[in-house]
This record gives structure tokens, C-alpha cells and sequence, in this order.
């Protein structure tokens, strides 16, 4: 990890400040993680989390749709949830900050929990 958890946990306070401010409990913060230089964006910026995957593989049979792709979720009083595309024994947890990682790697989008959004 390129920086102290603390950091991380400073970047979260600003987010949630700013969804107090706009009067959101739930926010979902996508980002394309696999493939070409746009990996260094949002979800890495809040938990460290970066594909492996090209983000060329094929999806078929329902395998691998949105691999490219991860999302943070942020709920008032929890920390945020990782949403990746890949199996989670395929990634060093040890150096990603977040709560709870969940693997979707069926279909990501369908696998967040949107209830009460």
C-alpha cells in the first residue's frame, strides 16, 4: 500500500461530508479497472483496488460480464463496500482498505445491493 490506512480513511470523511451535503445516505462510485491507463481513478483512489484483468476477456455463458469493471459502495454508518468482477482468492486482500469485498463475477451491476437506494 502506497499509503497509511488513515489517508484512505481521510478520503472516505470527504466523500460522506460531501453526501451530507447533497443529502444522500447511498452512493455507488463506478469505475472501468481493467485495462489501459484509466486504472488510476476513483475506486483505486478510495481502496487501493486496481483489476488484473485486460478487460478484453470475452463474456459468454454468463462468465465474466463487466470484468473490467469495480464499484465502491458507500452507506451512512458502514465503511465502504468493494464490488469486483474477479474472484476475491485471486487478489492480495492484505493491500486493499476497505470494509467488506464482495466478488460478482457473474455480472457486477446486478450484484450490488441497491435496496433502499
Amino acid at each position: 500500500m502506497y499509503f497509511p490506512r488513515e489517508e484512505y480513511e481521510a478520503r472516505w470523511a470527504r466523500v460522506r461530508s460531501t453526501m451530507r451535503e447533497r443529502g444522500y445516505e447511498t452512493l455507488v462510485v463506478w469505475q472501468r479497472s481493467a485495462g489501459g491507463f484509466d486504472r488510476a481513478g476513483d475506486v483505486y483512489w478510495l481502496t487501493n483496488y486496481a483489476s488484473s484483468a485486460s478487460g478484453q476477456e470475452p463474456s459468454r455463458d454468463g462468465v465474466s460480464i463487466g470484468r473490467g469493471f469495480a464499484a465502491v459502495l458507500f452507506r451512512a454508518g458502514l465503511d465502504p463496500e468493494l464490488h469486483i468482477a474477479e474472484a476475491v482468492q485471486l487478489i492480495d486482500t492484505s493491500q486493499l482498505v476497505c470494509g467488506e469485498i464482495f466478488s460478482h463475477t457473474t455480472d457486477p451491476s446486478s450484484g450490488l445491493p441497491m435496496t433502499g437506494c
